[in-house]
């Protein structure tokens, strides 16, 4: 509603025009013959004439529609009782289905806490059973209204069990929020949960409900868990150790046989003694090997598999702590395995074009796309020697430094990435006696750097995935650099200190171009000796090659998506074996949440691929908040509700469900309804007076 809606009521003076016009109507005179009238005198004083209301119906009709039509501009609200203020509080009752809830004892203690809330609702008193897990909703088959059928309630509670997913009580509490936000009166929130300490948010002030003027919320916290953390175990990582690295932790026999191609499992102990465990290891369904260790009190050792027998393609890795009188105490099962999808390939040679085979800058990359693990190997072509027909063989080219080609191959290698190639190139002596760079076209303004301090790193384009996860930029030391003038559809993803672009992005046509400004033979710049590049490299040819685009691990409730660029999405598999796509979202772009650990298949025109899910280690701590926090929580919840329900002395003193404010409904609806009908009314009774009159 505006604020000029109720001057809209002033229309109301215009039912006087429909009176006036019903009054102003001349009575219908009928001549009648007479005699002279040559002798009677001339009547000086006013014919006086008796008004009278003529067809009450219409005018009625035509009043009634000047009335409804002022009213609904007005938009009048009507108070009405919220059926939720009317009667008993709406009781939610909050159920965590965390990982951590399947800890022993904890989720059995929680129905326990639940099910006594619902015995214990007033006769009629609704409830609502939810479920934070992963993520807030109400339970299915509770139904998605609040109930006061207890027998239903009870039913949808024992089938009810603890996941797999983490709980952020901050996320919770913005869940709940959106749940209840149609909800007014009063509520009163059961939040049964174990309360982890790792489920704590950034900001405290994430703990608390929103406040409404028109709802009065209650919350109460039924934490299930002991006050003593309980001892766990759990695998906390699995992965490929990379060359070089010796895991700390590992036995004698597993370090002198080298870390290089071997798969590393991480065990961590949270309020855990010190124990000598055992972890197994399978891939693709088989045990290639067991590992037997000592892990320190509330510590973590990394149990080595050397030399695994990897089939070709995408591997299923799978460790597992083995149950064993060492083992035994560990309060929480679900975490004592973890997936991990390995790929074994032999590398894919990618054409490395170049003036001089025997240069730094060749050295360099040829050394840093070997050890990034990317699945890439460079293949170095001369210039002169190099067959652009070969160019539709592969996914993307490296060009060491663009200005040394000339205008047949840059054509080909511009054609090449307009019909969906990528290129990656860097900028030599040879680019910096161009005014305008082959392939992009894009114009050179001179060089910067060449003062006495060199340039830093300024500025990184952090939200892109192709530098996701990457640092040091800081480290890079700029002496010289050539200036590109870039197009406004550009991306600059790193910047010199002075602004200078340092690593731009571009489409073109149906591919994409990346190019580094400065030289990678290290004499314009540090970069290619620095630990970032071998990082950068990978992540070049995981973005370029489409490799990059499915991931190979992500947590449990973490959101995949299939189809992007408009490819068709395929088909998803989940743990299980079962489908998870429709036959109509095979063929778009969808967005899936992965729901269950395990292995999911995806299986595309283009590619087929395994992605390994597991649940968040912080899950696997289990110690609860403490005491103090805990209160203090509780301390915030009381003063939120205080804040809501008490704006008056009357609230103060708690005033009852049927004194809150009530619920205002508009009427502009209904009125327009009865405008529509009376119009038509009105023009039927209208035609048929015109009608009588003739």
């Amino acid at each position: 509603m505006t604020l000029l809606a109720p001057w809209f009521l002033a229309g109301l003076a215009a039912i006087a025009l429909p009176l006036w016009l019903h009054l102003r109507r001349e009575p219908l005179r009928t001549a009648r013959p007479f005699s002279s009238a040559m002798l009677l005198s001339e009547q000086r004083s006013p014919l006086r004439v008796r008004r009278r209301w003529r067809h009450r119906l219409l005018l009625a009709l035509r009043v009634l529609l000047l009335l409804a039509l002022c009213l609904a501009f007005a938009q009048p609200l009507w108070p009405r009782r919220n059926p939720v203020a009317s009667g008993a509080a709406l009781q939610v009752i909050v159920l965590d289905t965390s990982l951590s809830m399947s800890a022993a004892g904890r989720f059995e203690r929680a129905q326990a806490e639940a099910r006594r809330l619902i015995g214990a609702l007033a006769a009629k008193q609704r409830a609502l059973l939810v479920t934070a897990g992963d993520g807030v909703a109400v339970v299915e088959s509770a139904g998605s209204a609040p109930s006061a059928d207890r027998a239903a309630l009870q039913a949808a509670l024992a089938g009810v069990h603890a996941g797999s997913a983490r709980l952020d009580f901050g996320a919770a509490m913005a869940g709940l929020d959106n749940l209840l936000s149609g909800q007014r009166g009063n509520i009163d929130v059961h939040f049964i949960s174990d309360f982890q300490s790792t489920g704590l948010p950034t900001r405290f002030a994430d703990l608390l409900p929103r406040a409404l003027a028109e709802r009065t919320l209650h919350m109460s916290l039924h934490p299930v868990a002991q006050g003593i953390p309980q001892p766990n175990w759990a695998l906390t990582d699995l992965a490929r150790a990379a060359p070089g690295q010796a895991a700390s932790g590992a036995s004698e026999d597993a370090a002198s046989a080298g870390a290089a191609g071997a798969i590393v499992a991480t065990v961590r102990g949270f309020n855990t003694p010190a124990r000598t465990l055992t972890v197994a290891l399978q891939i693709n369904g088989r045990e290639l090997g067991r590992v037997r260790q000592r892990v320190p009190a509330a510590g973590e050792a990394q149990f080595v598999f050397a030399h695994p027998l990897l089939a070709v393609g995408d591997n299923r890795v799978q460790a597992r702590l083995l149950p064993d009188a060492q083992l035994r105490g560990d309060a929480l099962a679900a975490d004592n395995q973890r997936v991990a999808s390995m790929r074994n390939s032999a590398a894919e040679p990618v054409p490395l074009l170049t003036a001089a085979p025997g240069g730094r800058a060749v050295s360099y990359l040829s050394t840093a796309l070997a050890a990034s693990g990317a699945g890439y190997v460079a293949d170095v072509h001369a210039l002169r020697e190099f067959d652009a027909r070969t160019l539709p063989r592969y996914r993307w080219i490296i060009v060491d430094d663009l200005g040394s080609l000339d205008d047949a191959l840059a054509a080909r290698l511009g054609e090449f990435v307009r019909q969906g190639g990528a290129l990656f190139a860097a900028l030599g002596e040879a680019s910096a006696s161009r005014d305008r760079l082959p392939v992009t076209g894009s114009a050179l303004a001179g060089s910067v750097g060449s003062g006495p301090m060199p340039l830093s790193v300024g500025a990184v384009d952090s939200g892109s995935p192709l530098l996701a996860g990457l640092s040091g930029w800081e480290t890079v030391s700029i002496a010289h650099l050539l200036r590109v003038v870039t197009q406004p559809s550009d991306q600059v993803l790193v910047a010199a200190s002075d602004a200078a672009p340092l690593l731009i992005e571009r489409a073109l046509g149906s591919g994409r171009i990346l190019l580094y400004t400065g030289d990678l033979a290290n004499a314009g710049n540090d970069l290619p000796v620095q630990p970032l590049f071998v990082g950068l490299m990978a992540q070049i040819a995981r973005s370029l090659s489409g490799r990059g685009e499915l991931p190979a691990q992500l947590p449990v409730a973490a959101s995949l998506t299939l189809g992007q660029g408009g490819a068709p999405a395929g088909q998803l598999i989940d743990p299980a074996g079962h489908p998870v796509l429709s036959l109509e979202q095979t063929h778009r772009t969808v967005t899936v949440r992965l729901t269950q650990t395990g292995f999911y298949e995806i299986y595309t025109p283009a590619t087929e691929a395994l992605v390994a899910v597991n649940p968040d280690p912080l899950e696997s701590d289990l110690a609860p908040l403490s005491s103090v926090v805990l209160e203090r929580w509780r301390t915030a919840l009381a003063g939120t509700r205080s804040a809501v329900t008490a704006p008056s002395a009357a609230d103060r003193t708690g005033r009852a469900a049927s004194q809150l404010p009530p619920e205002r409904v508009p009427l502009a609806p209904l009125l327009l309804g009865l405008l529509a009908l009376t119009a038509l009314v009105e023009s039927l009774l209208g035609n048929r007076a015109l009608q009588t009159a003739s």
